[in-house]
């Protein structure tokens, strides 16, 4: 949660903290986690502190599913990857689909050897340039940098193994009982 106030300054800030220790106290059960998929954003390039959960409005677009934010700089640009945890690998590959579907262009650029991921490089309406992804039950986009396939690949590969391992470990793990 982030509170904004019109005048900054020690009085704000005390009556901020103030205000944030009231709403900690009332969270029942503490401090929560966050979801695994959080740990799948690769900390090189990471802005600190700036990791978002967004629900809607997501690249513009009320359709898109909801998705993590994190913010990278690239030198002196600043890009955004975006992750969206969905249903299943057929939802992810339909919304993967039904977005580069919409884009003014679009071109694969790279496939896993046996097709567990697809990668490519777009030009959205709305955000330009964009680097997209699908793998597994995923699905990611790389925005706001120039070149995003030369300058993003990487990133998302080491995003894509992370993700690997966080399945591969939700599978190990066992299943939660029922009531």
């Amino acid at each position: 949660m982030r509170v904004a106030v019109f005048e900054k300054g020690e009085p704000s800030d005390a009556a901020l903290k103030l205000f944030a220790n009231a709403i900690a106290a009332a969270i029942q059960g503490g401090a929560a986690a966050l979801p695994v998929e959080a740990g799948a954003f690769p900390e090189e390039g990471l802005v600190p502190n700036d990791l978002r959960y967004l629900t809607q409005g997501v690249l513009g677009r009320e359709k898109f599913p909801p998705a993590f934010m994190g913010t990278y700089m690239f030198g002196n640009e600043e890009g955004k990857l975006y992750l969206s945890t969905l249903v299943d690998s057929a939802a992810a590959r339909d919304t993967f689909e039904w977005y580069t579907d919409e884009m003014k262009s679009f071109l694969a650029t790279a496939e896993g050897t046996s097709g567990e991921y697809i990668l490519g490089l777009g030009e959205d309406t709305y955000q330009g340039d964009v680097l997209v992804f699908s793998f597994g039950r995923y699905l990611g986009v790389l925005t706001g940098i120039k070149n995003p396939a030369e300058r993003g690949t990487e990133l998302v590969k080491k995003m894509v193994e992370r993700l690997g391992r966080i399945d591969g470990d939700r599978k190990k793990a066992p299943a939660a009982p029922k009531n």
